[in-house]
């Protein structure tokens, strides 16, 4: 049957090409996206079984090593000398954070100092974070004394602390 045979305007069908062309870009597609949920739980659950200590700081030892109280002398000592108490401050608190995470077993590192002490039941510790943070945020940088007077009260709260 020839084009000539069919009524005005109609033509023979046109000959789409199969859609199998299309197939080969959503399979790498979804390869990609199996790879990256792969990754992303294996990162995941790796990261919930390895302890908070194993973090390759190097804190864990050296706190264990000489006491928590020779750590904060250690970082009062450092930052007296550059004189940035805002950075010590972030220091103190990530000491803070790193030691009751190791003694206490609860994970503190994602939390806001606000929701430190109810997850510890320890209102005191939670005040000294809360201080700790007001020093690190607020808009005037905290000044020697202030350091010195949080580094004091850190040594203090945690004195006895397990």
């Amino acid at each position: 049957m020839g084009a000539q045979s069919l009524p005005h305007g109609l033509t023979e069908p046109l000959h789409y090409q199969s859609p199998a062309w299309l197939l080969l870009p959503i399979a790498i597609l979804l390869a990609l996206a199996s790879a990256f949920a792969l990754w992303w739980f294996l990162r995941r659950t790796r990261q919930a079984a390895q302890p908070e200590d194993a973090s390759g700081s190097g804190r864990g030892r050296a706190a264990s090593a000489g006491g928590l109280k020779a750590e904060i002398e250690a970082l009062r000592a450092r930052f007296a000398e550059t004189g940035d108490y805002r950075s010590g401050c972030h220091a103190l608190a990530l000491l803070l954070r790193d030691h009751f995470t190791r003694k206490r077993g609860r994970r503190l590192l994602p939390l806001t100092a606000k929701e430190i002490g109810p997850r510890l039941s320890d209102m005191a510790i939670g005040s000294l974070f809360e201080l700790i943070a007001d020093l690190q945020y607020r808009r005037r940088p905290p000044q020697h004394d202030d350091f010195d007077g949080v580094c004091d009260l850190a040594r203090e709260s945690t004195k006895g602390k397990p």
